[in-house]
């Protein structure tokens, strides 16, 4: 046999071989094709579902828990928070409240409920009498969301915090800070005529009559809180030795038509005694520290008496008490938490 025939007979097998491969992947390659258009049947992660406002308020602990642990603002993670601490308010359990009020806060700074959350915990802290962690709670509202409506509901609370621990200083300060940041706005009424109150009642008659005029700057005043605040700056000048100013006022507040019966009666009653008043201040404030030795009467004798009597001569006038003065302007208005 000749040496082509043997080399013929040696590669023939492989020849063959790749012959028939080269045939099977002609025929397979459809059946692939056709496999890579079909679409991967392996299941994807739904997203989760984005609850509304409204749906989250009305979930249960446990859905208002798995969605505060996503940790999600897009989840609305802080409302649901906000919403499990409610929950637990109700239930009495209030250390799962404040935890979850605390959680707000902590983490999500930022968020619009934070301040929200610390009047809450104010509140949780004045029921349970933990006097220095409300006011701690209501000196990190105020400084880190002052500007926020919630600051002045607790400005209010810290300043009748400090009234009640005797730190007049302290309520001024309050005071002030409250009506600079939110000056002429409605929801300042009842924290300026306590200031104004407070004020008259501690003898300051001139920044007595200035919250006054503040508070009758505020166009949302009622008809029946601005005869109030009239009644409250009258008092004031009729202490400081202006009766002319006092009397005025008096008689503008008598002819306000619509008012209340009983605010007209005492204007109508005011204005009578005034009449029959001596022309001389109410308050004299050399009169209210010792002087040379001489004794002086306390503040609360002063009040029961009406008027400090003059030291060389000795009055008794029918006029109206000074509690009374103050009662007629002080507006019985409440700051929801």
């Amino acid at each position: 046999m000749s040496k082509n025939k043997r080399v013929f007979f040696i590669y023939m097998p492989l020849l063959t071989a790749a012959a028939a491969i080269f045939a099977l992947s002609l025929t397979l390659a459809p059946l692939c094709m056709a496999q890579n258009d079909q679409p991967d049947a392996t299941p994807e992660a739904a997203p989760p579902k984005i609850y509304t406002e409204q749906e989250i308020s009305a979930l249960g602990i446990d859905k208002l828990k798995d969605i505060a642990a996503a940790e999600s603002i897009e989840q609305k993670s802080p409302l649901a928070l906000y919403c499990l601490a409610q929950k637990y308010k109700n239930s009495g359990e209030s250390k799962n409240c404040e935890e979850a009020f605390k959680k707000i806060i902590s983490s999500y700074p930022a968020h619009y409920l934070s301040p929200k959350a610390c009047l809450e915990l104010a509140s949780l802290y004045s029921n349970e009498k933990r006097a220095s962690e409300e006011i701690e709670i209501l000196n990190l509202l105020s400084s880190n969301y002052s500007g926020y409506s919630e600051n002045l509901t607790g400005l209010y609370k810290l300043a009748l915090i400090m009234k009640k621990l005797k730190n007049i200083d302290e309520m001024y300060k309050k005071f002030e800070e409250a009506e600079k940041l939110f000056a002429g706005k409605a929801e300042l009424i009842p924290l300026l005529f306590m200031s104004a109150n407070e004020y008259l009642r501690n003898y300051n008659m001139k920044k007595a009559v200035e919250k006054f005029e503040n508070l009758l700057k505020i166009k949302e005043l009622t008809i029946a809180q601005r005869a109030q605040a009239l009644l409250g700056k009258a008092a004031a000048h009729e202490y400081d030795a202006e009766p002319e100013k006092a009397m005025m006022i008096y008689e503008e507040i008598l002819k306000t038509r619509d008012l209340d019966k009983n605010i007209l009666a005492m204007a109508d009653k005011s204005k009578i005694n005034l009449s029959k008043a001596p022309k001389t201040p109410l308050v004299k404030i050399e009169e209210l520290a010792p002087s040379g030795g001489s004794a002086v009467k306390p503040a609360a004798e002063t009040q029961k008496s009406g008027r400090v009597s003059d030291a060389e001569n000795q009055v008794k006038p029918a006029a109206p008490e000074p509690e009374k003065a103050q009662d007629t302007s002080e507006v019985k208005a409440r700051i929801k938490d």
